[in-house]
């Protein structure tokens, strides 16, 4: 049986084939907390500047740049990481495209759970993210346990003495 693949012309399969695409961690890679890491501003110049695809037709290498944290939008990612960096002026900032954020992948939910009730955990501003997706019924896990307190049974309010000491 052939491959879809192979419908496609030689050459033009094998330069999908050697198309990499680049994965990068942000956090230690880049920037530690405020500070830039030295040599991720160059990095991301030669990434931009001196890949083939660039050279030869004027496209950048495709890449992401991944962080487990959240609390904020993609957008916002990109400016802070573009500002410590100092490259918010630059052909080769990041851009929304560029950054996957721990909830990243939640946008596609968005679809099947917008009138929902959707159940929010972490910190920061993770209402105000749910919403720029497109949920419109999201609760934070304080927010469930102050309407539903016998079902959060690991709130102080409802837990024993004996077992608030305890060391979870």
């Amino acid at each position: 049986m052939k491959s879809r693949f192979l419908k496609t012309s030689q050459k033009s399969f094998s330069s999908l084939i050697r198309t990499p695409a680049i994965a990068f961690d942000i956090d230690g890679v880049f920037i530690k907390g405020e500070n830039a890491i030295p040599g991720g501003r160059d990095a991301l110049r030669r990434l931009h500047d001196h890949s083939p695809l660039m050279r030869d037709y004027k496209i950048p290498l495709p890449f992401v740049c991944l962080t487990n944290a959240g609390s904020k939008l993609e957008v916002a990612k990109a400016a802070e990481v573009n500002r410590i960096l100092d490259i918010q002026h630059e052909s080769f900032a990041l851009q929304e495209r560029n950054i996957i954020m721990s909830h990243t992948p939640m946008k596609a939910l968005t679809k099947d759970l917008a009138n929902k009730f959707v159940l929010l955990g972490g910190a920061g501003k993770i209402v105000e993210v749910a919403s720029a997706y497109g949920f419109k019924k999201a609760l934070t896990v304080q927010e469930y346990s102050e309407l539903y307190p016998e079902l959060a049974p690991l709130t102080t309010k409802y837990r024993s003495r004996e077992e608030s000491d305890r060391i979870i």
